[in-house]
C-alpha cells in the first residue's frame, strides 16, 4: 500500500466516493472496486509509492492528517466520478465532505485535476456545483466504460504521464575524448632513448671494443623489441574481423561473468606459474603449498560475490559513458537487457531510463566519429600516454645503440667496412618496427571506431523505437457494427 509521505510533489492522489447514504446508514458503492483496480495498474506502471489511495492509510494513522499530507506532497489529483457523483454531492452539503474538500484544495493550489468518468457518467452542470469547485466543471476529462476496459485504461494512463514531472535521472556528462599532445614529449622519449645505452655503455663497459659489441647487441635486441609489437600488431589487424566478432560477444556478456572469466584467468595463470617455477618439493613444502591453495581458494570464494555485488551495483544508466567501441557496444547491450528484462511493456522511469541510455550510446557514438577521422599524427599525439612513450622510447634507443656502435668501434681502431651499413641497417629496421607498429595499430583502432561509429545511428533508432512500443499500446481500433449490435441486444 501507498504511504502518505512518499515521494513528495510527485504523487498521484485519487479522489473518490467510496461510500453513498443509504436509509440504514452508508452503502459501499459499486464502483470502488473499479477505483482500486485503476489505482492498481497505476501502481504497477508508475511504481507502488507513487499513487496515493486512502486504503493506503496504515492502522492507527490519523486519517484527515494523511489525506491532507497525501494531498500535498501530489502533483495530480484524479477525481473519479461515478454515476450519481452530483447527487451524492449535494446530499453532503454542509457537512465535512472529503472528496469535496479535496478536490476544492488542488483546485486552489493549482494541482493538475484529471476527472475519471466511471460507466456512462458525465461531469456534472457547472451551475449544480458549489462556487468552489465550479472550475471542476470544465476540466478535460477521460472515461472508463463497461466493455472497453483496457483501451481506456491505457489512455487515462496516457493522459496522466502528461500532466507528470519527467523522471529524475542524473545529469547526463559529455563523452571525453583525449586531446592532441605537443610533439615535445614525444621527441624527449627517443632523445632519451638514444642517449641511454651510450650512457650506460659508457659508466659499465670500459673497453671501448666492448663497448662496441654491447652497443651492437643492444642494437639487436632493441631491433626485435620492435619488430615483435609490429608483427603482432599486424596480425591483429589481419584477423580484426575476427577479433571485432569476439569483441561483439564479449558485450553481450553480462560483467559478473567477466568478472568470474578473469579471475578464473589469473588464478590458472598463478597456478601454472607456481608449477613451473616450484622445484621438487619435500613433503612438508607440499603440505604448506597446499594450504596456501587452499586459502587463495577461499580468498576467491569470498572475493569474486564481492565483485559481482560491486559490479551489479554500478549506477545504471551511467552519467557518462566512455568513447570506446566495446563501451558503446554493451551500452547498447544493456538498453537490450533493460527492454528483455522489463517487457513486453514499460513503466515510465524505465522508459526514461533507456532513452537517457541511449541518449549517451548517441553522444559516445559521435566521439567515435571524431577519433575514427583523425588523422595519423592527431592519433599517435591523443593515444595513451605510458605506451606511446615508452614506444619511442625504445626506438630512440635501438637508433642511438645502432650508431654508437658504429662510432665507437671507428674510435676504439676498427676499420671493418661492415659498421657503417649495420649502423644503417639498425636505424632502418628501428624506424620500420616503429612506423609498422604505429600504422598497424593506427589502422585497427580507426576500423574498429568507423564501425561501431557507423553502425551506432541505426541501432539507436531501432531500440528507441522498441521502447516507445513498449509504453502504453495504442488502443484497438473499435468495431463499430460490434458496439450497435451490443447496444441494441444488452445483456
Amino acid at each position: 500500500m501507498a504511504e502518505a509521505t512518499r515521494t513528495p510533489g510527485e504523487l498521484i492522489f485519487v479522489n473518490y466516493r467510496q461510500n453513498g447514504r443509504a436509509r440504514d446508514g452508508l452503502l459501499r458503492l459499486p464502483h470502488a472496486q473499479v477505483v482500486e483496480a485503476v489505482a492498481e495498474r497505476l501502481r504497477s506502471h508508475f511504481g507502488p509509492d507513487r499513487v496515493f489511495l486512502d486504503t493506503g492509510i496504515h492502522t492507527g494513522e490519523h486519517y484527515p492528517d494523511a489525506l491532507r499530507e497525501g494531498l500535498r506532497n501530489s502533483a495530480l489529483l484524479v477525481a473519479v466520478v461515478h454515476p450519481g457523483w452530483a447527487r451524492d454531492l449535494a446530499d453532503r452539503a454542509g457537512g465535512l465532505d472529503w472528496v469535496r474538500q479535496e478536490i476544492r484544495t488542488a483546485l486552489e493550489e493549482g494541482k493538475h485535476v484529471l476527472p475519471l468518468l466511471l460507466d456512462q457518467a458525465a461531469l456534472p452542470d457547472p451551475d449544480a456545483l458549489p462556487d468552489d469547485l465550479r472550475p471542476f466543471a470544465f476540466k478535460q476529462a477521460r472515461r472508463i466504460d463497461f466493455g472497453h476496459w483496457e483501451r481506456d485504461v491505457r489512455l487515462f494512463v496516457q493522459e496522466v504521464e502528461a500532466h507528470l514531472s519527467p523522471v529524475a535521472l542524473p545529469e547526463r556528462v559529455e563523452p571525453r575524448v583525449p586531446a592532441p599532445r605537443g610533439p615535445l614529449g614525444l621527441v624527449l622519449a627517443w632523445l632519451l632513448g638514444a642517449v641511454a645505452p651510450v650512457a650506460t655503455t659508457t659508466a659499465l663497459v670500459p673497453d671501448a671494443g666492448m663497448r662496441a659489441a654491447w652497443l651492437a647487441a643492444l642494437a639487436i635486441t632493441g631491433v626485435l623489441l620492435l619488430l615483435v609489437p609490429a608483427l603482432i600488431t599486424w596480425l591483429a589487424y589481419g584477423a580484426r574481423d575476427f577479433l571485432d566478432g569476439l569483441d561483439h560477444e564479449s558485450a553481450l556478456l553480462p560483467r559478473d561473468v567477466k568478472v568470474d572469466v578473469i579471475t578464473a584467468l589469473v588464478v590458472a595463470a598463478l597456478a601454472v606459474f607456481v608449477l613451473l617455477s616450484v622445484p621438487v618439493l619435500e613433503p612438508q613444502q607440499r603440505m604448506l603449498l597446499v594450504a596456501v591453495a587452499v586459502v587463495v581458494l577461499v580468498v576467491i570464494a569470498l572475493g569474486v560475490p564481492w565483485l559481482r555485488r560491486f559490479r551489479t551495483a554500478r549506477q545504471w544508466p551511467r552519467p557518462e559513458l566512455e568513447a570506446d567501441p566495446t563501451t558503446v557496444r554493451e551500452a547498447l547491450h544493456d538498453v537490450r537487457r533493460h527492454l528483455e528484462a522489463h517487457g513486453p511493456f514499460l513503466n515510465r522511469l524505465r522508459r526514461d531510463q533507456a532513452h537517457y541510455a541511449l541518449d549517451q550510446v548517441e553522444a559516445a557514438a559521435a566521439r567515435l566519429r571524431e577519433l575514427a577521422d583523425r588523422d595519423r599524427a592527431t592519433w599517435l599525439r591523443a593515444a595513451p600516454r605510458l605506451p606511446v612513450l615508452a614506444h619511442a622510447l625504445s626506438f630512440g634507443a635501438t637508433a642511438g645503440a645502432a650508431v654508437a656502435a658504429a662510432v665507437v668501434h671507428r674510435v676504439s681502431g676498427g676499420t671493418h667496412w661492415s659498421a657503417p651499413f649495420w649502423a644503417v641497417a639498425g636505424v632502418v629496421a628501428a624506424t620500420a618496427g616503429y612506423g609498422a607498429t604505429a600504422e598497424a595499430a593506427y589502422r585497427f583502432q580507426r576500423r574498429r571506431r568507423d564501425r561501431v561509429a557507423a553502425a551506432a545511428p541505426a541501432e539507436v533508432a531501432a531500440l528507441r523505437q522498441e521502447v516507445d512500443e513498449s509504453g502504453i499500446p495504442r488502443p484497438a481500433p473499435i468495431n463499430e457494427d460490434a458496439a450497435e449490435l451490443r447496444k441494441a441486444h444488452p445483456r
